[in-house]
């Protein structure tokens, strides 16, 4: 058994025994779908901790994708990629007496999602612009969804001051002038609330902005992308294996409906784009360890992913027959999240034409034939969903 095989066995153990299916289905059905305790109990046995800085046994990001995985196939109801990825080590970085309260899951740290735009051929992450003033900034805008914020007692946020120079700000969200206003979220295991700041004033002490603030923040954001890219493919795994289970034993015409042709190519063209894709997402998280920015090919591998995650959704739901639908089978919490994903945190048709600008711009980063194998490979099919 391989290291990422143990890690894997490790994880897999710890949250089929603190939240199994049925747990995380009672928690997303709840009134707040949100529970401090079970992330409590996440945190205790140190998953939170898996990229900490100052940590012996911090993992490589070749392995973290393989910790995301597992998450995205359970449906951890939880900001678990934001939290491990960029909520941690940026604060262990520049917030350290938060950092323990994190890492034990007493304190959960909302992060708004990225969104991006094209900068003369480089992608660059949008941030919220603040004033400064004396001793600090003021803040004046509004983050419109943000996940776990009413769940969350402080929220850090990436922005730039008047002179567009990048900081970061941590924010207490019951701060006089934060507002926090959940919202409608048709994926049940990631509810989310808009954030509006009112003439918020932020001290020197909840403010960083040396020199290094920029390049890390984008480091950790690029890394947070690719993990919750694993996190829709093992979606696409969780839901490939229950189909399969699932046409071996419902028989139609005295043989299992997994012995028609037409079934068993559904399938396999599933499994090919998790394959695909996990290779794809492995390769990266490689080429990261060594200190490559890859944030076009995170993008791309992004949009291979939830793309296939919800063709995957919707085939078995399809090959699922009259319970496919139902709420009782419990598919529609995958493709709830699938459709969350294709949406969040660039929505599908910002992430085409911003590709598309990369590739006539000319990418900072070469892009592999596997990108634009994976960009091909995305095509619709009969009953998807409309784009």
């Amino acid at each position: 058994m391989t290291d990422a095989d143990e890690l894997s066995a490790a994880l897999v153990e710890m949250l089929d025994g603190r939240v199994p299916f049925e747990r995380c289905r009672e928690i997303c059905e709840g009134e707040d779908g949100f529970s401090r305790q079970t992330w409590r109990e996440i945190a205790a046995d140190g998953w939170l901790e898996v990229a900490a800085n100052n940590l012996d046994s911090r993992l490589s990001l070749v392995k973290i994708v393989d910790v995301a995985l597992e998450v995205g196939a359970r449906l951890i109801p939880g900001p678990y990629s934001t939290s491990t990825l960029i909520a941690l080590p940026l604060t262990e970085r520049w917030f350290p007496s938060f950092r323990d309260d994190i890492a034990s899951g007493s304190h959960v740290v909302a992060v708004p999602m990225p969104t991006a735009a094209l900068c003369n051929g480089t992608v660059e992450f949008i941030r919220p612009c603040v004033s400064r003033q004396q001793e600090g900034v003021r803040l004046d805008f509004e983050l419109n969804s943000v996940p776990f914020a009413q769940h969350s007692t402080h929220i850090l946020v990436p922005v730039q001051d008047d002179e567009g120079l990048p900081a970061l700000v941590l924010v207490p969200l019951d701060s006089p002038g934060v507002a926090v206003i959940p919202r409608p979220t048709f994926d049940l295991t990631a509810p989310s609330a808009r954030v509006i700041f009112s003439g918020v004033h932020v001290s020197d002490g909840a403010l960083a902005c040396d020199a290094d603030v920029g390049a890390e923040v984008r480091r950790a954001t690029s890394r947070y992308l690719l993990a919750h890219t694993a996190e829709a493919l093992g979606g696409i795994r969780a839901v490939l294996g229950q189909t399969v289970a699932y046409v071996s034993l419902r028989s139609q015409f005295g043989v299992p409906i997994g012995s028609f042709q037409a079934v068993k190519h559904g399938l396999a063209d599933v499994a090919v784009s998790y394959e695909l894709g996990y290779s794809f997402v492995k390769d990266i998280a490689a080429a990261m360890d060594d200190g490559a920015d890859a944030t076009i090919d995170v993008l791309m591998a992004r949009l291979h992913a939830t793309a296939a995650y919800v063709r995957a959704c919707e085939t078995a739901i399809h090959y699922h027959g009259g319970t496919g639908f139902t709420w009782e089978q419990g598919l529609h919490y995958w493709y709830r999240a699938a459709l969350r994903h294709r949406s969040s945190p660039i929505p599908h048709v910002a992430l085409r034409r911003l590709l598309t600008q990369s590739l006539v711009s000319g990418p900072s980063m070469p892009v592999k034939p596997a990108v634009a194998f994976a960009v091909e490979g995305e095509r619709p099919h009969q009953g998807s969903v409309a784009h």
